[in-house]
């Protein structure tokens, strides 16, 4: 066998080869528009760094305010729990150690005083399902208050106005004079 290839063959084969580069030349042109174009969309906007900080400080200082809010009664009530507790605990502290048991009944009372307020203090608090209840009740009243509205108006709507009256009775006059030529 012999290590070169005929002419014709050659042709063949030099033809197929021009038609793969050229092949590969289009889909590398194609590739290459397809970027520009990708860039020419998204690659010259640039981020907005400035409404970006200003709505994340905005955010921020939002939920800052709101963590405020809902914090410092909490927190002052933990305190005031807080300062109690221990000066119920030094005064049994020094009342046991002297030994009283009337004033260890006082303030255990008092422990139990305080208990109950603390109780009934959480008994006033609402809770959020009964903000959520009572919107719901105002919602539904105010779709019943809507209906009942457009109910009336549509009652209304068919009654004879004044205007209806006297369209009647022009197509009544109308008629009769009609009616009177056609005798004639």
């Amino acid at each position: 066998m012999p290590d070169t290839i005929p002419m014709e063959e050659a042709g063949e084969y030099r033809q197929r080869v021009r038609s793969l580069e050229r092949g590969q030349d289009q889909i590398n042109a194609k590739i290459d528009n397809l970027g520009n174009k990708i860039d020419e969309k998204f690659g010259q906007q640039k981020p907005q760094w400035s409404v970006i900080i200003a709505a994340s400080s905005l955010t921020f200082i939002v939920l800052s305010g709101l963590i405020t809010l809902i914090t410092v009664p909490i927190l002052a009530i933990l305190v005031d729990l807080k300062t109690a507790d221990k000066e119920i605990r030094a005064e049994v502290k020094e009342d046991m150690s002297r030994g009283r048991d009337a004033r260890t009944l006082e303030i255990r009372d008092m422990k139990l005083a305080l208990m109950q307020d603390i109780r009934d203090i959480r008994e006033d608090l609402v809770p959020r399902k009964e903000h959520a209840t009572a919107q719901a009740t105002l919602a539904n009243q105010l779709a019943d208050l809507s209906r009942r509205i457009s109910e009336v108006r549509e009652d209304y709507k068919d009654l004879f106005s004044a205007r209806d009256i006297i369209n009647k009775l022009v197509n009544d006059v109308s008629a009769l004079q009609r009616a009177d030529r056609e005798k004639n």
